[in-house]
């Protein structure tokens, strides 16, 4: 549709970026590009980003198809909200234990109906447990927000660091703890919570070899 907005094909943005745009809007529903008056490259992938993102919905509700963003978008509705408190007892009293592993690459949403569930209401409820090391995070393509475990961390009541590692040599480890000893990672503002580096031992106390 270059021509019939008057644009050369030159000047659309690329296939990539548009992907990559929809991408993004598709994960979070809540964000939209904005053009701006002296950025005719930014108006244009803004508004192309719109058509595919409402073209994306018309071709979904035609098949009667949900995205996974969009599975969790309505379990995040159904839970929250004071009028929905008989969804949340509901679950509460069919699960007494929610485990969360790699929690960590946890994006805002899924958190959200978590803490719904887990962290609000009746403290003798449901226990919440979370598994994680921030610094493997790697998700944020897919929606994954190291804030979101930042935020989460200082919300629970017992903290525990696993500092037996079974995957790796002694001596390996000991050069690790030796690089990080007292490092924080993250460029955080004053006040902020930061990400710190536990010292581990090897689980296997042989020195391992490479065949």
């Amino acid at each position: 549709n270059a021509a019939a907005e008057g644009s050369p094909v030159g000047a659309l943005p690329s296939l990539a970026a548009l992907t990559d745009a929809i991408a993004t809007g598709s994960i979070h529903p809540g964000i939209r590009l904005g053009g701006h008056p002296d950025e005719p490259d930014a108006n244009r992938l803004a508004r192309l980003t719109a058509t595919g993102l409402a073209e994306l919905e018309r071709r979904l509700a035609r098949h009667s198809l949900l995205t996974y963003q969009q599975l969790l978008n309505r379990v995040q509705a159904a839970v929250a909200g004071p009028k929905n408190s008989g969804v949340l007892n509901t679950l509460r009293s069919r699960f007494r234990v929610a485990l969360i592993d790699e929690f960590q690459d946890t994006d805002p949403v899924q958190w959200e109906v978590f803490r719904r569930l887990f962290v609000e209401g009746d403290p003798t409820g449901p226990a919440l447990v979370l598994v994680g090391d921030p610094k493997q995070a790697i998700y944020s393509f897919r929606g994954a927000d190291i804030a979101t475990y930042l935020g989460a961390s200082g919300l629970v009541q017992r903290r525990a660091n696993l500092t037996r590692n079974f995957r790796s040599t002694p001596r390996l480890l000991d050069g690790l703890n030796a690089l990080f000893a007292d490092a924080r990672f993250g460029s955080s503002p004053e006040g902020a919570r930061t990400i710190d580096y536990a010292e581990v031992s090897a689980g296997d106390p042989s020195p391992g070899t490479l065949d």
